[in-house]
């Protein structure tokens, strides 16, 4: 007697809990742990009413227990709160009867548990949400993510992640997931060719889960966002389009000057060889006549130069290829475009390029429309004062070439440089501005990798347009 409680003792100490059975499957002792997990035992119970489970939903029963003795066997139970929990069970064959180590398994329970609410979690989310594994397999998927694939479960049982990108994007999903392997939270975009091999822009939201064994991913609909991103493209095109138009309307006074002033010019100096020709005087006055022919080719070109800017800053520009251009050329093209509006109001300009050599790989009617702008409303803001001049000057390093439009008036305060850039923002007289000018301006300048910018350290008025001097594939280059 004195050994069976020094046995039983012993039973009471293991860590694990402790069920005893005889031959007949007959339950005749459980320790204090097996009773927290499964309840007391009392009346005489068998081995059948706890209801032990193997993984296949098999029941285990005794004859399996004793020929796998010494073996770890996992299953599945009911604990006495009636929850489903797992362990592992282990045989012993003893004189006391057929003794079974029962080890619950906490991390399992909680994997499985989680397993269960991600499941829960997958299903009603409202966009679409799935579970993959390293290699791209659907282990779980809501309605969302089938309506938006347009795969049907069992087409998507048989395909993965990468079947439905791009090529290129196949390395891209295979290194985030290494990297969401580490734990850390990743966002990206992606193009889902679905079954109809529609291509959709969207962006997929991943987190390693069940010991990053797993990746939980939800995946945001971008194509009407990308669509809305194209219209307001178009429209900041038209709406830069109908700027110049403005712009031109404006000079359209100055243009005429300067094309109707040379005329009269070439028709005087015509009138002049006329009479010279009908006199039959012209090798008495050939130095004469071959100057008076110089001229009206002066006066040509002249006119040619401002037609020429005006066909150009009329077009659009927007889908012109990059090209190079020397950039004293657009900086002398935008200065005679703008010189009859500058001698109207008073205002002296003058520019340096250093060096002079600087070439630009870039849009050169966009550039052109930057810099008039600029220089447009340089002469706007100093109208009213003494002392008008606009200076615009040209540099370049190593990383940028750097273009300052500088007047004559004072810096712009604060509170005006912190909206200035902003759309519809203006603080000229009600309808003589529109505020898009240098939003747009600003655009442009970002589309050539550059910025647009207000330097308030200075005195005077200076806006600082810089492009980038070198872009890794090659589009911009400064020489």
């Amino acid at each position: 007697m004195e050994k069976g409680l020094t046995f039983k003792s012993i039973l009471e100490t293991i860590p694990f809990g402790v069920l005893v059975i005889d031959n007949h499957s007959k339950i005749h002792f459980t320790n204090e742990e097996f009773d927290f997990n499964f309840g007391k035992i009392s009346g005489q119970l068998y081995l059948a009413h706890i209801g032990l489970y193997k993984q296949d939903q098999t029941e285990i029963n005794i004859e399996e227990l004793k020929e796998k003795t010494r073996t770890w066997i996992t299953f599945q139970f009911l604990d006495k709160n009636g929850v489903k929990r797992y362990g592992q069970l282990y045989s012993i064959n003893h004189k006391y009867g057929l003794i079974i180590l029962v080890k619950t398994s906490f991390k399992k329970q909680l994997e499985h548990l989680e397993s269960d609410l991600l499941k829960e979690l997958v299903e009603n989310a409202n966009e679409p949400m799935f579970i993959i594994d390293i290699n791209g397999r659907f282990i779980e998927w809501n309605s969302a993510t089938i309506s938006l694939f347009k795969y049907d479960l069992l087409e998507l049982k048989k395909i993965n992640m990468f079947n439905l990108l791009r090529d290129e994007q196949r390395n891209e999903l295979d290194e985030l997931l290494m990297i969401a392997q580490s734990g850390q939270y990743i966002s990206s975009e992606f193009e889902i060719i679905t079954k109809q091999a529609q291509v959709l822009s969207t962006s997929f939201s991943m987190k390693g889960i069940q010991n990053n064994k797993y990746f939980a991913v939800v995946v945001t609909d971008l194509s009407d966002i990308k669509s809305m991103e194209a219209e307001l493209t178009q429209e900041r095109e038209r709406s830069a389009h109908s700027l110049k138009m403005a712009a031109l309307g404006e000079m359209a006074g100055g243009i005429s000057h300067e094309i109707k002033n040379p005329l009269s010019i070439i028709a005087g100096y015509s009138q002049n060889l006329r009479r010279i020709i009908e006199n039959n005087k012209i090798e008495e006055n050939k130095e004469k006549f071959l100057e008076t022919l110089e001229r009206i080719e002066y006066t040509v070109e002249r006119i040619e130069k401002v037609v020429n800017a005006l066909k150009s800053f009329s077009r659009e520009g927007v889908d012109d290829p990059f090209q190079k251009t020397l950039l004293s050329e657009i900086i002398q093209e935008t200065i005679d475009f703008s010189q009859e509006k500058l001698k109207v109001h008073g205002v002296e300009i003058e520019y340096k390029i250093e060096p002079e050599s600087i070439t630009l790989d870039c849009r050169p009617v966009q550039v052109s429309q930057v810099i008039l702008n600029l220089v447009n409303n340089a002469v706007d803001a100093i109208e009213y004062i003494e002392d008008k001049w606009v200076r615009v000057e040209a540099t370049t390093d190593n990383e940028y070439v750097t273009v300052k439009v500088i007047n004559s008036g004072p810096r712009i305060p604060d509170d005006i440089a912190e909206k200035i850039f902003n759309a519809f923002f203006t603080t000229k007289v009600r309808g003589k501005g529109t505020g898009l000018g240098l939003s747009i301006s600003q655009q442009i300048a970002e589309d050539h990798k550059g910025s647009l910018s207000i330097d308030l350290t200075q005195e005077h008025t200076t806006f600082v347009f810089k492009l980038k001097s070198n872009l890794i594939d090659g589009k911009l280059n400064a020489a």
